[in-house]
C-alpha cells in the first residue's frame, strides 16, 4: 500500500483562538487521506491537538522548527504544507531548494487587525509556487490591496467541526417577546469598537433595560470596564471565560461590533447555540449574515444605528427571533459545515499535489 502523504501545519501561536482551532479542524478532517502533523510552540493548542489524536511535534524556537521541517523533508519525497506565518513558509521554501521534494504549498491567511502583519507581508510569498487560502471575500480583498493576485487566492470559509455540535449547548426556543440578554465575545482592543456599544447606551437611556455581558480581555479592558461601572450599570465586563458555549446559550442575542473582522468564528458558534446575531455591516463578519434573514446588521461605527437596532430587537416578537434562528441553523449546514468546507480543502490539496508532481 502506498504510504499516505503528510500534511504539515506549523503554527506560530500556541493559544486556542480561531486560527489554531481551525488548524486542528483541518488536520482532523482530512486524516483519512493525509497524515496530519501539527508543529507548534508549547501551549493549549498542543494539549488539545493531542487530546484529539493528532501527531503534534512541539518546538521552542525557530531553529527547532527548522530541524523538524528538515527531518520531514528528509523522510518524505512528497508532502503537503500549510502555514499561516510568512517566516514558516519561507523556511520551507529555503529548505526545499536543498531537498527538492514535491511539495504542495499552501499559505492560509486568517486575517487580523494589523494590516501589515496580517496582509502586507504576504507579498513576500508571491514569487513562489504558493496557493493562498483565505476565510472570506474580505480577506481576499485585503490581500489584493497588497499585491497578491486574486487568481492566486482561494476562499474557503471557516467551519465548525462535526463534534462541536454534539457538545454545544443551545438556547431554548424563544417563547416571549424581545432580546434582552446580550452577549459580546471579543478582545477589548481599539479596533474591536466596544466603545460604539457604550456610546449607544450613553445616548439612548432606554437601552438600560438590557442585560449586557462582555467576554474577553485586551489592552482597553480596564478603561472600558471603569467607564461601564460609572455610566452603564447594566454592562458587566466578565473577562476571559473558559465556557463561551455555555455563556452563549444563556443569551438572547450576540452583538459583534468590529468593522474589520476577517471572519468572526464566534458568529457561527452563536448560530450553533441557536442565538441570533447582530453584526456590523462591514468586514468579513457582515458576509456571514443575511440581514433580516439569518441575522441582523447595523451601520458600522454608528452608535445611533446600533441603538435603533437594539431597540427594535427589544420589542421583537418571539416568532420573529425564532425564525431568524432557524434560518441561521440552515446557513450552518449549507455554508459552515465541516462536510462542505473539508471537501474544499481536500480538493485544493489534491490539486496542489498534482501540480507539484
Amino acid at each position: 500500500m502506498k504510504p499516505r502523504i503528510p500534511l504539515v501545519f506549523p503554527l506560530h501561536c500556541a493559544n486556542l483562538y480561531g486560527t489554531e482551532r481551525m488548524a486542528i479542524n483541518i488536520l482532523r478532517g482530512v486524516q483519512e487521506q493525509f497524515d496530519g502533523v501539527l508543529l507548534s510552540p508549547q501551549g493549549p493548542v498542543v494539549a488539545e491537538a493531542r487530546k484529539q489524536g493528532l501527531d503534534v511535534r512541539p518546538f521552542q524556537n525557530t531553529w527547532q522548527l527548522v530541524v523538524q521541517l528538515r527531518r520531514l523533508l528528509q523522510n518524505h519525497r512528497e508532502l503537503a504544507f500549510m502555514a499561516t506565518g510568512v517566516v514558516h513558509s519561507l523556511i520551507l521554501i529555503a529548505l526545499n531548494t536543498i531537498y527538492r521534494r514535491k511539495v504542495a504549498h499552501f499559505h492560509r491567511v486568517p486575517g487580523g487587525t494589523d494590516e501589515k502583519l496580517s496582509y502586507g507581508r504576504k507579498k513576500y510569498l508571491v514569487p513562489f509556487d504558493v496557493t493562498f487560502i483565505t476565510n472570506s471575500v474580505y480577506t481576499r480583498s485585503r490581500l489584493a490591496a497588497h499585491g497578491v493576485s486574486q487568481e492566486r487566492v482561494v476562499v474557503i470559509e471557516n467551519f465548525l467541526d462535526a463534534s462541536y455540535f454534539s457538545r454545544a449547548q443551545q438556547r431554548a426556543p424563544f417563547t416571549s417577546r424581545g432580546a434582552l440578554n446580550i452577549a459580546v465575545v471579543s478582545r477589548i482592543d481599539p479596533i474591536k469598537r466596544i466603545d460604539v456599544l457604550l456610546d449607544a447606551l450613553d445616548n439612548h437611556p432606554q437601552l438600560n433595560a438590557l442585560n449586557i455581558r462582555i467576554y474577553g480581555q485586551g489592552e482597553l479592558f480596564p478603561l472600558m470596564k471603569d467607564r461601564a461601572q460609572r455610566s452603564n450599570p447594566n454592562v458587566e465586563f466578565v473577562g476571559f471565560s473558559s465556557d463561551i458555549q455555555g455563556e452563549l446559550a444563556k443569551a438572547d442575542l450576540l452583538v459583534h461590533l468590529c468593522p474589520e473582522e476577517p471572519f468572526g468564528l464566534v458568529i457561527i458558534e452563536a448560530m450553533a447555540a441557536r442565538v441570533p446575531v447582530l453584526v456590523a455591516d462591514q468586514g468579513g463578519a457582515a458576509d456571514l449574515v443575511e440581514d433580516g434573514i439569518s441575522g441582523f446588521r447595523f451601520r458600522a461605527n454608528d452608535p445611533d444605528d446600533l441603538a435603533q437596532k437594539l431597540k427594535d430587537l427589544m420589542l421583537a416578537p418571539a416568532e420573529r427571533l425564532q425564525a431568524i434562528t432557524d434560518q441561521a441553523t440552515q446557513s450552518l449546514d449549507q455554508r459552515f459545515s465541516a462536510r462542505r468546507r473539508l471537501a474544499d480543502y481536500r480538493q485544493q490539496l489534491s490539486n496542489g499535489l498534482r501540480r507539484s508532481a
